[in-house]
């Protein structure tokens, strides 16, 4: 029993010294790969970016996989048939997140109308052609207004 002590403590000690001289050299942090707001909207690729990365969460998860019950929410065929009770609810508008799916909803569509809002608040400044400014901010108001319409749709009166 006291050969097993000994043989731990000595690797306690081990441990704590080669712990202690690992450690000598700071951290010198050099990010390469940041990607930030204030640098990120510099030219026409940024933007496109912008764009695509504004449409991806309408088509991610269930807000894809339901579309077609979102697009004939309240509709009779698709909310009142007795095999789908839980889309009942699209019925009075008034779903509820306790379906995953609703929740997505929500989420889905907030990240999509913040994506464009940061896109047009960075348009003024964006050194790209006068032309291509119209085009961005067209395409992201779009996108925006599709959102706010499908969550309106959903949820009745939103913020």
């Amino acid at each position: 029993m006291k050969k097993i002590a000994i043989k731990n403590l000595y690797t306690i000690l081990l441990l704590i010294i080669l712990l202690s001289f690992g450690c000598t050299k700071n951290l010198e942090e050099n990010p390469k790969s940041i990607i930030a707001p204030s640098t990120f909207y510099a030219n026409d690729a940024d933007f496109s970016a912008a764009i695509n990365g504004a449409i991806r969460p309408l088509y991610s998860g269930s807000t894809h996989m339901y579309v077609t019950s979102l697009m004939t929410a309240g509709a009779e065929d698709v909310s009142s048939r007795p095999t789908a009770p839980e889309l009942l609810m699209f019925d009075v508008f008034k779903p509820t997140t306790n379906y995953s799916f609703v929740l997505n909803y929500w989420t889905n569509y907030y990240q999509s109308i913040i994506a464009c809002n940061d896109l047009i608040a960075n348009l003024p400044k964006a050194k790209i052609s006068e032309s291509n400014k119209v085009l961005y901010e067209g395409q992201a108001r779009y996108i925006r207004a599709l959102s706010y319409f499908y969550l309106v749709r959903i949820f009745g009166e939103i913020p």
